[in-house]
């Protein structure tokens, strides 16, 4: 116990700066993601709708190539 106490009182400062900067580059993720998702919003739910189309349009090929096989 004692080894663990004084290894964490030696690397006191590199700890503290360490958790600093983590939390700070959490701080900076989180407003770039931010800074994406309202800020382009838009952008964002028009690709959405988009990929719901072209998954759509592949389904429906496919249904249909498949359906021309049959007959």
């Amino acid at each position: 116990m004692t080894a663990n106490k004084n290894l964490l009182l030696r690397n006191k400062a590199a700890i503290v700066y360490s958790v600093g900067l983590a939390f700070l580059l959490f701080l900076l993720k989180w407003l770039e993601l931010h800074f994406i998702i309202f800020d382009h919003s838009f952008e964002i739910y028009i690709g959405c709708i988009a990929v719901i189309f072209t998954a759509l349009g592949i389904w429906l090929a496919l249904k249909l190539s498949y359906q021309s096989r049959r007959f």
